[in-house]
């Protein structure tokens, strides 16, 4: 074999292996197993992660709907309070 032709083999061998399936698809299947536990853990905890987020996100939107609910109901105590003349160190 010349020089030119490893090079050719060498670009080839490159290419084939440049995409990833394909890459997957000649390992052996030990490194598959491994590679594809490893993908599907990735996945679980990504789907853990989002779950949380949703979780905290959802507990955000309840404080603050809690919040508008309270001041709802004090700021027209506190309206009343201020219009009879009597000092509420709350309002």
């Amino acid at each position: 074999m010349t020089e030119a032709d490893v090079q050719k083999d060498v670009q080839k061998a490159e290419k084939e292996n440049a995409n990833p399936v394909i890459r997957t698809m000649n390992l052996s299947s030990k490194v598959r197993t491994r590679m594809y536990s490893r993908a599907m853990r990735d996945f679980h905890n990504l789907q853990r992660r989002s779950k949380e987020t949703i979780d905290s996100m959802t507990f955000t939107v309840d404080l603050v709907g809690f919040t508008e609910m309270l001041t709802a109901q004090i700021y027209p105590l506190c309206t009343a309070t201020q219009n009879s003349g009597l000092e509420n160190e709350d309002c």
